[in-house]
């Protein structure tokens, strides 16, 4: 039976060669467009998902009162105080992205970083494959290096524990201790970098005068606390304890 309807659907096309090129590359066209439509909307959807604690990390925002606009820098004394005054918040971390150029072996390197706090070890997993970054090392600030650039640029040695300098523009440049060496970051996330500098948190005191060092910063919640209830429970702290 099957058969039969094959050699007449065959027949119809030969008969109607152009018609049926028409409407089979209209078909054609249009499962393709679906097809990539489909694997963009899926990539977009993945982002970030590949965190274990996905769910629980949230980003603070501050809302301007007049516009009801909202921007994600918010002043860096407030994670640490967030997470003395409240235990719904396990950990935090300041997570800026920006481009440094480093001296690597006499070479200027321009590297995308992450700044970020000793906590980022706890929100994010990050892989490592050689040192014990998770152990801040006082005296310099501490840079990880993804394989990535381990591989480029130091080929032939392993790099953990040597001091490499930032480039500055303006007075000298500033030393840095390798501590560690991690898996490459997932492409499929808003937090891309080649290197992670890693300092310790602004132990500065949070006040409303707006006087202080600002950053886009990020809490993990603690399993089963709700990110709305906390939301509106430090909304309410800081109208009572820090807005004017």
């Amino acid at each position: 039976m099957f058969k039969n309807y094959f050699k007449i659907a065959w027949r119809n096309i030969k008969s109607n060669s152009l018609y049926s090129s028409i409407n089979i590359g209209g078909l054609s066209l249009g499962i393709a467009a679906s097809l990539l439509v489909a694997t963009v909307v899926i990539n977009e959807l993945s982002y970030d998902k590949h965190w274990s604690k996905s769910d629980r990390i949230v980003r603070i925002n501050q809302e301007e009162p007049e516009t009801g606009s909202k921007r994600a820098s918010t002043p860096l004394p407030l994670a640490p105080t967030l997470a003395d005054n409240f235990d719904q918040v396990e950990s935090f971390s300041n997570i800026e992205s920006i481009n440094s150029t480093f001296l690597f072996n006499q070479d200027k390197i321009e590297v995308s970083t992450l700044e970020v706090n000793p906590g980022i070890w706890n929100i994010l997993d990050l892989e490592i494959k050689d040192g014990e970054p998770q152990n801040f090392q006082p005296g310099y600030p501490n840079l990880v290096i993804t394989q990535t650039i381990k591989n480029r640029y130091f080929p032939d040695k392993n790099p953990v524990g040597e001091i490499v300098e930032n480039v500055s523009n303006f007075g000298d440049n500033e030393k840095f201790i390798i501590t560690g060496i991690i898996e490459d970051l997932p492409v499929n996330s808003h937090l891309r970098a080649e290197a992670l500098v890693i300092n310790k948190s602004i132990t500065a005191n949070f006040s409303s005068n707006g006087f202080m060092p600002y950053g886009v910063q990020y809490l993990l919640l603690k399993n089963g606390v709700s990110s709305i209830a906390f939301t509106q429970k430090i909304n309410q702290w800081y109208a009572d304890n820090v807005a004017e």
